[in-house]
């Protein structure tokens, strides 16, 4: 029984605390009503009910249960703002679900995202196709910081395009996403500081030995160091792109394309490096020796990469 009268309890006391602020104003006004008529009667009120007994109490309790049922009482409008703002019944979670889809479609919201996800995905495509024009430009390393700021821009917008898509509920706009352990991006980190360091030698090296022609060569030299340039900057590109925000294709056949730009990179340098010392006119640059350590770091970071990455598949 105790049991019972707390659950009963419990249930008013819900109740009470569903109420919307006109439901709670009618109930005011019709204790009020109550108390007003006891009030102001008090000295009258018993020889006017032994006069008029059903006029008194009629009255009152007319006016008391119209503003009781006022209270206690409540349209469609009222019960479905509630249920809305509860949100714990499935059906009303799922027709409310279904009536924002209808509305972003009709809209356009979906087709606008799916636009901008293409839209971004170009842009950046043609800024990287730009970028890999450009790398051979021995002087190209003056804007090209500029270029990479761009594409990490562009990344960042084609991530938050696709979180927006992500909520709401499109799964046609989502990017394909690669999981990356946290042990290779800190490899790739590290790798990332040590590939900058070798394409700052080499923008000394490259300016060690232009101050030592008068107008430029078109030789075997050059032509190995315009390599060099192009490929140390590409695996730079891919390495920047690899510690973004959409990991696009798996990582370890990114991580081959960069390698493979990397040794490329270094090969070249080996080769410039012979070349300079074939030739006792050229003044050696000491920029090109720090380059050679540094493309090599960049690869043992890169085998500790690719360990990580099995290590991860085999968990």
């Amino acid at each position: 029984m105790a049991s019972a009268g707390m659950e009963q309890r419990s249930g008013m006391l819900a109740a009470l605390l569903r109420m919307t602020r006109t439901q709670i104003l009618w109930a005011g006004v019709g204790i009020g009503v109550l108390i007003a008529v006891t009030v102001l009667a008090r000295g009258n009120l018993h020889k006017i009910y032994e006069v008029q007994p059903d006029f008194v109490l009629g009255a009152t309790l007319t006016i008391s249960t119209f503003c009781f049922t006022k209270a206690f009482s409540r349209n469609g409008v009222d019960i479905a703002v509630q249920l809305i703002q509860e949100g714990t019944a499935p059906e009303v979670v799922e027709a409310l679900n279904r009536a924002r889809e209808e509305t972003l479609h009709r809209d356009g919201v979906y087709e606008q995202i799916a636009l901008l996800i293409r839209n971004l995905t170009a842009a950046n495509n043609r800024a990287v196709e730009y970028y890999d024009l450009q790398a051979k430009s021995p002087r190209f390393y003056l804007v090209a910081p500029y270029l990479s700021v761009v594409m990490q821009d562009l990344d960042e917008a084609l991530h938050n395009a696709a979180q927006i898509g992500r909520a709401v509920g499109s799964q046609q706009m989502q990017l394909p996403s690669y999981p990356f352990p946290e042990q290779a991006r800190y490899l790739l980190r590290e790798a990332l500081r040590d590939l900058h360091e070798a394409v700052a030698r080499r923008n000394e090296a490259y300016e060690a030995l232009s101050t030592q022609f008068e107008v430029p060569q078109e030789d075997e030299l050059w032509g190995a160091f315009t390599v060099m340039t192009s490929d140390s900057l590409k695996a730079l590109r891919d390495l920047e792109s690899l510690l973004g925000k959409n990991i696009l294709a798996p990582p370890k056949d990114q991580i081959a394309s960069l390698r493979g730009y990397v040794e490329a990179a270094q090969r070249r340098a080996k080769s410039v490096d012979e070349m300079i010392n074939g030739r006792p006119a050229l003044a050696y640059p000491p920029a090109l020796a720090i380059l050679l350590q540094d493309l090599e770091h960049v690869l043992a970071k890169l085998e500790g990469v690719d360990t990580a990455l099995a290590q991860d598949n085999g968990a």
